[in-house]
């Protein structure tokens, strides 16, 4: 059975309607990522799900339980829904020490003393913060507070963790730590996280399954991240999951036209590994390191040309972009690949080569 199960719910403020009709199921001990551009409707949704706001349709179970329903009159508190939270910004009481300020929600319903200092040790031994127990918030980094805060959602729960963008204002070394201590916690003790983010990267990174929202509010695609990313149901989907290239092209014949004020340009299609669903305008849809970028020697072989606009080397990788009659392409290479193949040169001409391109119904 689910641990979480979200039914048609429907979510407003006045006559704005942040989520229409919802429908989710949240299996037992996995992570599952809820991802989506800001103000999309996550946090609502979690916020929901806690309890702190009501819906206005539909009904969310936890456990088997009906916890919010708008027709069945039931909205049971957020401290009865053995929830542990973990806010963007932390929330740890700036008064209390460490182990204060995890025992905190044990004292809220109040657990014996002996045994809440014991559970809020352990815990605090699982996010690796013992030996900082009897500090303040203020003596501690931001990374150690967000451990602070992990460490009381344990204590607040066993069953279910939601956290609300709980890495995104720290630094990239630490949010790859952190994510990985936060897929180790889950992995460790069984717990089923829920985390809410925009970030597609860290979400990709810690979950087993992903939930992609769009701006409306609407579920676009579930699945695991190697199905979102290697077959993204739609061009939105594609679009927010990484950084992506659309070309606008028709069918002609044998090839594809691509669509353009600038120079006429066509790619035989036997160059492409894609289905032709479609024989009306379309977007050629690929990644940037999904595209070579080779010599121009036979113009007819190769397809498309364009001029390379600007070249930026980035360390591990060289970022291209490349204009293509018109419309800018960005292309990226591995650094060794590029040094050992010869790294372009702006305002020179090249050919682009694409590997697993996928075609897009243009709307």
């Amino acid at each position: 059975m689910p641990i979480v199960t979200i039914k048609d719910v429907t979510v407003r403020y006045g006559k704005n309607v942040v989520i229409d009709k919802l429908s989710l199921q949240v299996e037992r001990g996995e992570n599952l990522a809820i991802v989506g551009p800001s103000s999309c409707g996550k946090t609502t949704l979690m916020r929901a799900l806690c309890g702190f706001i009501k819906v206005n349709e539909g009904e969310i179970t936890l456990q088997g339980t009906v916890v919010s329903s708008a027709a069945k009159r039931v909205l049971v508190p957020p401290e009865k829904r053995n929830i542990g939270v973990v806010f963007q910004d932390y929330a740890v009481w700036p008064h209390l020490t460490v182990i204060e300020n995890i025992m905190y929600p044990l004292k809220k319903r109040r657990v014996p003393k002996e045994e809440m200092r014991s559970r809020a040790y352990n815990a605090l031994a699982q996010v690796k913060m013992k030996e900082f127990a009897e500090r303040l918030p203020s003596q501690l980094s931001g990374g150690q507070q967000q451990r602070v805060a992990l460490a009381r959602a344990l204590v607040s729960s066993s069953d279910l963790i939601v956290l609300d963008e709980p890495i995104t204002n720290l630094d990239a070394k630490l949010r790859e730590e952190m994510a990985y201590e936060i897929r180790n916690l889950q992995r460790t003790m069984g717990v089923t996280v829920i985390y809410i983010t925009h970030d597609q990267e860290t979400a990709m990174t810690i979950s087993d399954r992903m939930v992609i929202m769009d701006r409306k509010g609407y579920i676009r695609q579930i699945g695991t991240p190697e199905e979102i990313w290697n077959h993204p149901q739609d061009q939105d989907v594609y679009k927010f999951i990484g950084v992506s290239n659309f070309l606008p092209v028709h069918r002609n014949g044998d090839t594809l036209a691509l669509v353009t004020t600038g120079i006429p340009q066509t790619l035989p299609l036997g160059t492409l590994s894609v289905d032709l669903t479609t024989t009306d305008r379309m977007l050629l849809a690929s990644r940037p390191m999904d595209i070579r970028l080779v010599p121009v020697v036979n113009e007819d072989a190769l397809g498309l040309i364009g001029e390379v606009e600007r070249v930026t080397y980035l360390g591990n990788q060289f970022d291209y972009i490349v204009n293509v009659s018109g419309h800018q392409m960005r292309v990226q290479q591995d650094s060794l690949d590029a040094f050992r193949e010869g790294v372009p040169v702006e305002g020179s001409r090249c050919g682009l080569v694409f590997r697993n391109p996928t075609l897009y119904p243009a709307v």
